[in-house]
C-alpha cells in the first residue's frame, strides 16, 4: 500500500510518489513552521560554522550536525522519504555514468588549457575523507533540506531553492560557486525523480576530485571556502 504523504503521478520509470505542492495541501501549519525553525536553524549553524576561525568553527560544525542528525531521527519522515532507503536505487544509478561523462569533459577542457594538476592524495580534502564528507554534504542538501523544501514549494520549486542554498554555502569560492549551483540542480532534480541519495553521493564524490584537480588552486584555495578561502595560503 502506497503512503499517502505522496500525492502525484509517477512521472519517470523508477520515479517515487512526492509530496504535496502546496503549503497548504493536508499541511498542518505548526508542521510548516517547525520545518522552517528547523530549516533557519541548520542553516545558520552551517554559516556560522563556513565563517568562523577554529576552534569556534568545529564546534558550530558539530552542532550542526548533531541538529541535523537529531531532527532527521525524530522528525517522523520514513527511510523512504529520507532517500535513505535502497528504493529508487536502480533507477538512479543512472546519475553515475552522466557525473562521469561530465566528469571526462571538465578534465579534457582543464588539461587543453593547461590547468589540470594531480591531486593530493594525502590531502584532507580528497581520498577517504572526501568520500566521507560528500555523503554528509548530499545527506544534509536532500534528506534534510531538499525533504523540507519540497513540503512547502513542491518538488519543482524546491529543486532551484535546494540549489541556490547549497551554492550559497560555498561563497566566496568562484569555481565552486557556480559548480555547485549547476551541480545542486542536477543533484536535487535526480532526487526528487528517484529519491535516493546514494548514487547522488558518488557524482558528488566524483566530480568534487575532478574539480579539484582541473582548476588552478590559486582560484579553488584547495577546495576551501567561507573564511578558510580567505585565509588560505598557498
Amino acid at each position: 500500500m502506497r503512503n499517502r504523504s505522496f500525492a502525484a503521478p509517477l512521472v519517470f520509470p523508477g520515479a517515487v510518489e512526492r509530496r504535496p505542492s502546496r503549503l497548504g495541501s493536508g499541511i498542518h501549519s505548526y508542521a510548516r513552521l517547525r520545518a522552517t525553525l528547523e530549516i533557519l536553524g541548520a542553516y545558520t549553524l552551517l554559516e556560522l560554522a563556513l565563517w568562523s576561525r577554529l576552534p569556534a568553527q568545529s564546534q558550530y560544525g558539530a552542532g550542526m550536525l548533531a541538529l541535523i542528525v537529531v531532527l532527521s531521527i525524530f522528525g517522523g519522515r520514513s527511510l523512504r522519504c529520507m532517500g535513505l532507503s535502497l528504493q529508487g536505487i536502480r533507477c538512479a544509478w543512472f546519475v553515475i555514468p552522466m557525473a562521469a561523462a561530465a566528469a571526462f569533459v571538465l578534465l579534457a577542457s582543464a588539461w587543453g588549457f593547461g590547468w589540470a594538476h594531480p591531486l593530493m592524495l594525502s590531502s584532507r580534502m580528497h581520498g577517504a575523507g572526501y568520500i566521507l564528507w560528500a555523503f554528509i554534504q548530499q545527506f544534509m542538501a536532500q534528506s534534510f533540506f531538499f525533504v523540507r523544501f519540497e513540503e512547502w514549494l513542491g518538488g519543482k520549486r524546491a529543486v532551484w531553492v535546494n540549489a541556490a542554498l547549497f551554492s550559497a554555502a560555498h561563497i566566496p569560492n568562484p569555481v565552486l560557486l557556480p559548480a555547485t549551483f549547476l551541480g545542486g540542480l542536477g543533484f536535487s532534480e535526480a532526487f526528487r525523480r528517484w529519491r535516493n541519495v546514494y548514487p547522488i553521493w558518488i557524482a558528488h564524490a566524483m566530480l568534487g576530485m575532478c574539480i579539484a584537480a582541473a582548476f588552478p588552486t590559486a582560484w579553488t584555495h584547495s577546495m576551501r571556502v567561507g573564511i578558510s578561502y580567505l585565509l588560505w595560503k598557498r
